[in-house]
């Protein structure tokens, strides 16, 4: 399986989109099989996947990731492990012995609320407060 790890330094990034580094490593039979450095091309979520994807990426660990980005490397067959910390290297470890846990579902998307206008909580102006009347 390939994984690809954001890097902070020699660290998981603490976010997907703003790592520099990634690390993509192989995993087989429970062990690290081989580790390379790539550049990361892009911090747009929709290309980021595309290319993972071309890369034949199969899984990413990372710190933060937003729903967007998560929602588009499902899509494109990509398993997240995401809010992950550590030393990359160890990171890895876990993962390959299975400590790391389960991969993340891609949330549903966001739904705008229909029937209100911005600013009308309650249908009474601003917040909800009555109208100061004028004398």
């Amino acid at each position: 399986m390939k994984i690809a790890v954001p890097l902070y330094g020699t660290r998981v990034s603490p976010r997907l989109d703003c790592a520099p580094m990634l690390w993509l490593a192989n995993i087989s039979g429970g062990r690290v099989t081989g580790v390379a450095d790539v550049v990361n091309v892009t911090s747009n979520p929709l290309q980021q996947a595309a290319w993972l994807r071309s890369l034949g990426v199969q899984a990413v660990v990372c710190g933060a990731i937003t729903g967007f980005a998560l929602r588009h490397l499902t899509a494109n067959g990509i398993a997240t492990y995401p809010w992950v910390s550590g030393e990359a290297g160890d990171v890895l470890q876990k993962l390959a012995s299975g400590e790391l846990g389960a991969a993340a579902t891609a949330p549903p998307p966001m739904v705008p609320v229909v029937g209100r206008r911005r600013g009308q909580a309650g249908g009474r102006g601003r917040g909800g407060r009555r109208p100061r009347r004028s004398r």
